[in-house]
């Protein structure tokens, strides 16, 4: 028993769209655009980044203000803060354009 039916043998319609039905469409589904930045802004923010958290000034910050002297432990938190700072990056640029 079937309660739905076959789509081969539902009623099609060939004849043109009308203005009024495709605003309509056009209104209901609007196209995504998807807002990316360049890549080479983000070959610039990576280098940047990587380039401030590589400075001794950070692991000596790190081991003055969270206690952490393992070269892993710094790591670790070297990595959040650019995971961190990189999501902002692009957030604020998605979100200005």
């Amino acid at each position: 028993m079937s309660y739905a039916d076959d789509l081969s043998k539902l009623p099609t319609d060939d004849s043109e769209i009308t203005g009024k039905e495709k605003y309509y469409v056009t209104m209901l589904f609007p196209k995504d655009e998807v807002v990316r930045p360049s890549p080479l802004y983000q070959i610039i923010a990576i280098t940047a980044l990587f380039s401030i958290l590589s400075l001794p000034v950070v692991d000596q910050s790190i081991e003055k203000y969270v206690k952490i002297s393992h070269p892993y432990g710094k790591l670790v938190i070297k990595s959040f803060f650019f995971m961190f700072i990189y999501f902002m990056l692009l957030s604020y640029v998605i979100y200005t354009k």
